[in-house]
């Protein structure tokens, strides 16, 4: 999964400023707790939502 997740951050091609190193530690949060809460859906209804809102954080986020 971090392997993963290093390949999609550097595809935000984001630098090594402190708000870039900010910001990656924010998706990668974002993304680790959306992971989470998806294994944690016992009803697989749950689990658009979640991606949903995750997309829609990521987007507001990388704007």
């Amino acid at each position: 999964m971090t392997a993963a997740f290093r390949s999609w951050l550097a595809v935000l091609e984001l630098d090594t400023s402190p708000r870039g190193r900010l910001l990656s530690r924010v998706l990668v949060a974002t993304m680790a707790e959306s992971s989470l809460m998806v294994a944690a859906c016992e009803d697989p209804d749950d689990v658009a939502p979640i991606i949903d809102a995750t997309i829609e954080w990521i987007g507001q986020l990388t704007e």
